[in-house]
């Protein structure tokens, strides 16, 4: 089976199963996380899902994506994603996809939204009055275009009657970055229903997973990975005193924290900055803990931030 291209999802996020693999063999969910490198408990929980959206079959059919017409967002999103030849939607598409808006950076991520609210193509006031009907729903005709007029009108700032891709990452780059990232933060499995695996006797979660849930059940929070909540907490902290050291101590060398400070989009201040570096080492580090972290900042003369981790 051939699939389509996408604007979004690259051959990153592509993988390969066995031939005439179904949901009736054994194998179905583990080919599935060989494939895309999720977790075990991930690809479980994605399978759940999408059997929920008639993928009971392995593959979404095209007549079923139609039902979702009317859900403009959500039928930008389906559009982008790669179409079988016969235009379903694959488990293995749907996994990788789920992936994507986990793992994505905030940059790309920001890219992927403009690009898939209008196909790639530029905002005109039509297609924005379309978004702020969608964001506002409640708001009369004329709210929703004066809205929609003003919102062109701020980002566009070469006055071409429309908002490029350009313009609206630079008008994002002016937004407060933590509210930016808690709006496109995903998790296929959220982290507070994490610990709910351990009860959850059907569930095949992985060793090193069950291990971290007993230690933390047992009273040792620094076995599980740092929150995002704690990792602001720590950029916060850090930011005003040596966090050279503490970046340091986590595998960062200067040229790669000076890369860091001229591409990434939110590099406002050393908060901003120390946050990226700590979400980048644990999205590369899928091992690293919260442990690991208190040991660095404890090396670098921060042991009092050490406490936003307990």
């Amino acid at each position: 089976m051939g699939a389509t291209g996408s604007v979004l999802f690259d051959d990153s996020y592509r993988g390969n199963l066995p031939a005439d693999i179904n949901p009736n063999h054994s194998n179905w969910i583990t080919a599935h996380q060989d494939a895309t490198h999720l977790e075990l408990y991930e690809v479980e929980r994605l399978w759940e899902r999408f059997q929920q959206l008639s993928g009971k079959s392995g593959v979404i059919p095209e007549q079923d994506l139609a039902k979702f017409k009317d859900d403009f967002t959500l039928k930008q999103i389906l559009a982008q994603m790669p179409k079988e030849l016969n235009g379903g939607v694959t488990f293995l598409t749907f996994c990788n996809a789920m992936k994507w808006s986990a793992n994505a950076q905030v940059d790309t991520k920001l890219r992927a939204i403009f690009r898939t609210l209008n196909h790639g193509r530029a905002w005109d006031l039509g297609v924005m009055k379309q978004i702020v009907s969608k964001l506002y729903p409640d708001d009369t005709a004329d709210c929703v275009q004066l809205t929609a007029h003003e919102f062109v009108q701020q980002l566009d700032t070469a006055g071409q009657g429309f908002v490029d891709e350009d313009q609206f990452i630079a008008w994002m780059r002016t937004q407060d970055y933590n509210t930016v990232c808690s709006l496109l933060e995903f998790h296929i499995v959220p982290p507070e229903l994490l610990s709910e695996l351990r009860r959850d006797e059907t569930s095949l979660v992985p060793s090193r997973l069950s291990g971290a849930i007993d230690s933390a059940a047992s009273g040792d929070p620094f076995i599980l990975p740092p929150t995002v909540e704690q990792m602001r907490e720590v950029a916060q902290r850090c930011a005003g005193r040596d966090w050279l050291i503490l970046v340091n101590k986590i595998g960062y060398t200067t040229a790669e924290i000076e890369e860091v400070r001229q591409t990434s989009p939110f590099n406002n201040n050393d908060a901003d900055i120390v946050y990226e570096l700590l979400r980048r080492w644990l999205e590369n580090n899928p091992m690293a803990t919260t442990g690991d972290l208190e040991i660095a900042l404890r090396e670098s003369n921060m042991a009092d931030i050490a406490s936003v981790l307990l």
